[in-house]
């Protein structure tokens, strides 16, 4: 199976191996799986990934940085996925770049992985400010209804980040928790009231009617 994983032709094959080999805890697939990452086949640098995110999140990070700028989508999406869960805040300028240039299916999951981005980092200010307007875009304005809806999903998941916080936020009598719920409290209203803004304005009666439950 590991030859298979490494030295078959087919990459078709050499992910199927891959994700056959991962199944079990043997400690020699991670230097299987490192390996991997130098395929030649997206598909296979993407599945590696994955494993190795599943086994170690540090360590995908780590080599998810390496595969940024490269331009197969599927693997952009798949270096999102890690930076969604695990990235720092220096990672929202992967998502401001890539979302932009992403094709159709690969915006879609990029922007779900960037709503949950996002929702980790509503007390930075700085990303909040650079991240909801690329929400805002995509909810309002990209000519594919599913994009769209995608969008709106996403900024669900910072309004409820948000909401979360604030109902903590609640329970803190201190001074410096009262204006911390005042911020949020701000964030919160200023987000639904763009939310209802863009609602109303859609025209998609499949997605008029989804808004509308």
């Amino acid at each position: 199976m590991r030859a298979l994983a490494t030295s078959d032709p087919k990459s078709a094959v050499r992910v199927a191996a891959l994700k056959q080999l991962t199944l079990n805890d043997d400690p020699d697939n991670m230097s299987l799986l490192e390996n991997a990452l130098n395929d030649s086949s997206y598909d296979v640098i993407s599945e590696a990934l994955d494993a190795i995110m599943v086994k170690d999140t540090a360590l995908a990070l780590q080599y998810a940085q390496r595969f940024e700028n490269e331009q197969s989508d599927d693997l952009r999406a798949e270096v999102s996925g890690i930076y969604a869960q695990v990235g720092d805040a220096s990672k929202n300028v992967f998502f401001i770049r890539t979302i932009p240039k992403a094709s159709r299916l690969a915006k879609y999951q990029i922007i779900d992985d960037y709503g949950t981005f996002l929702s980790r980092f509503i007390d930075n200010q700085q990303v909040i400010s650079q991240g909801l307007p690329v929400l805002y875009d995509a909810a309002e304005n990209n000519q594919t209804w599913w994009i769209r809806m995608k969008g709106m999903m996403s900024l669900q998941k910072v309004e409820q980040s948000l909401q979360d916080e604030k109902t903590e936020l609640g329970q803190n009598s201190s001074n410096s928790g009262q204006a911390r719920l005042n911020e949020v409290t701000t964030q919160l209203n200023g987000l639904n009231e763009k939310m209802e803004e863009i609602k109303s304005k859609e025209t998609n009666e499949d997605l008029k009617s989804v808004y509308n439950r």
